[in-house]
């Protein structure tokens, strides 16, 4: 049994490592909490970016038809002025041609009269028996007299089919009548070109939409998308309310999960999307947490390592001083407990008695006769004698908590925690009839014709003697016992309590 409380000692290893475990947890926790830190960061200045970039494509969207807006107040003025005469008409035709290729914005302009026969184009030629007067910009103005101008849905151009645009006025005859529409076109292509000049990665968006839902330009595939109605996808409903915003969204056209920012022009019923790939934008800040997360891992690595290899230090350290210890306790001929240790063991267990509330028993050990076993058989036999004689007294410390141990030269002694005085004859009688039971001779013993023993037992219950009582009383008891012994004849046990 240690004499030692050496639980502190045996402690700091696992405290090392516990130690070591939780710096490298806090590495952890921190470089997890500057990931989500710097993330946040990152996707609010990426929503920034995509809100500013889509101020800037609904500037655009919005300059451009308030040209085309212009060109079409001017055409109602003339016609206002100076009527659909064949005059007027062909000075008419060659104002829209040329205002059309001044402007790279405008795809067409157009004139219709009241039942949407063309009477003027920016067309080389006006075509014969076309008639727009199915169109939606058509019935809207015929029905709604106003000076206002109207903006439909992307519509397929009867004159090329491709995508445009629209923009209309109404303009009425001399009598106040409706005298049919002017109508200014812009291709949807030419949004979508413009959009080209935005970096916006791989899987990024430009999309222009107008109050209905309805697709009116997109970049990337924009004539696979333009006239697509978005009026029932939650990314619609998400832009509705505000003028201008951000969201994160999964694209109902290509499925692709993107940051966007959108923002409602104010004098046109559209509205501008610009989206950047959530993978993509968020790549930089990737690239930085998986650089930051192995230089991390890397720095754990090597405290974790430098760590462990401080514990094994330490632990190999604790078994040379476990067994410096062990030898600075033991009895080097014995193997048994050295006195040192035998008074430091009862020296602990006086006041756990007291504070249990328990007996403490102790036996002191003497060989019989040994000063004659030593002079007949020599020094080299006796200290064989003396060898196993300790190794019966040590067979009999059976429960935990006993100790025993050499009390000095041929004396030997038992300290038994918790043994009353009946249990305590009991041992002390198991342990002499144990060393007669070695059956080693000693012709000279006046008591037998083997090695014998004489054992004084002493138990005693600290906690009811007085304060200045101690070890020293026990002791002095068991060495009464012993005397008893030798006095009765030897060869035997004698018990005081």
């Amino acid at each position: 049994m240690t004499t030692l409380d050496q639980t502190p000692r045996r402690l700091l290893p696992n405290m090392l490592r516990g130690f070591v475990l939780a710096v490298c947890l806090i590495f952890a926790g921190v470089e997890y909490w500057h990931g989500l830190e710097t993330r946040a960061e990152a996707r609010t200045q990426i929503q920034l970016d995509a809100s500013n970039l889509a101020r800037s494509v609904g500037q655009h969207a919005e300059d451009s038809f308030q040209l085309a807006d212009s060109t079409l107040a001017g055409i109602v003025e003339s016609l206002h002025d100076y009527g659909t005469g064949p005059r007027n008409l062909a000075l008419l035709n060659a104002f829209l041609r040329q205002e059309a290729a001044r402007s790279t914005r405008i795809h067409g302009l157009f004139v219709y009269d009241a039942q949407g026969k063309w009477i003027a184009t920016s067309l080389p030629n006006v075509p014969a028996n076309m008639n727009n007067s199915d169109r939606a910009y058509f019935i809207h103005h015929r029905e709604v007299d106003d000076a206002l101008s109207w903006m439909g849905p992307p519509v397929r151009s009867r004159t090329d089919n491709t995508w445009i645009i629209t923009i209309t006025r109404r303009f009425n005859d001399a009598e106040g009548k409706f005298g049919g529409v002017v109508l200014a076109s812009i291709r949807s292509d030419y949004f979508a070109d413009f959009y080209r000049g935005y970096d916006v990665g791989k899987q990024g968006a430009i999309a222009l939409i107008n109050a209905q839902g309805v697709v009116c330009a997109r970049l990337p595939d924009d004539n696979g998308n333009v006239g697509r109605d978005l009026s029932k996808t939650p990314l619609f409903a998400s832009m509705q309310g505000k003028v201008s915003g951000s969201l994160t969204y999964v694209s109902p056209v290509d499925q692709v999960r993107r940051i966007s920012g959108f923002h409602h022009a104010e004098h046109f019923p559209l509205i501008a999307v610009a989206a950047l790939s959530e993978h993509e934008a968020l790549g930089a800040w990737q690239r930085s947490v998986r650089t930051h997360a192995l230089l991390t891992l890397v720095t754990i690595g090597l405290f974790a390592g430098l760590g462990e290899w401080l514990r094994r230090q330490l632990l190999e350290r604790q078994v040379v001083q476990d067994q410096l210890e062990a030898l600075a306790r033991t009895d080097g001929l014995t193997g048994l407990a050295n006195r040192r240790a035998l008074d430091e063991y009862l020296a602990d267990s006086w006041p756990r008695a007291v504070r249990e509330s328990t007996p403490l028993g102790l036996l002191l050990v003497d060989i019989d006769h040994f000063k004659a076993f030593n002079d007949t058989y020599g020094h080299q036999a006796g200290d064989a004698c003396l060898r196993q004689v300790a190794a019966a007294v040590k067979r009999c410390a059976r429960r935990h908590g006993d100790l025993a141990a050499r009390y000095g030269g041929e004396e030997l002694a038992l300290v038994l925690p918790g043994c009353d005085s009946d249990a305590l004859r009991v041992l002390a009688e198991a342990v002499c009839r144990s060393v007669r039971e070695l059956g080693v001779p000693h012709a000279e013993s006046y008591t037998a014709p083997v090695v014998t023993i004489s054992v004084g037992a002493a138990s005693v219950w600290p906690g009811r003697l007085g304060a200045d009582a101690g070890p020293a009383s026990l002791v002095e008891l068991a060495d009464l016992a012993l005397y008893d012994a030798k006095a009765g004849g030897r060869n035997r046990a004698a018990v005081r309590t």
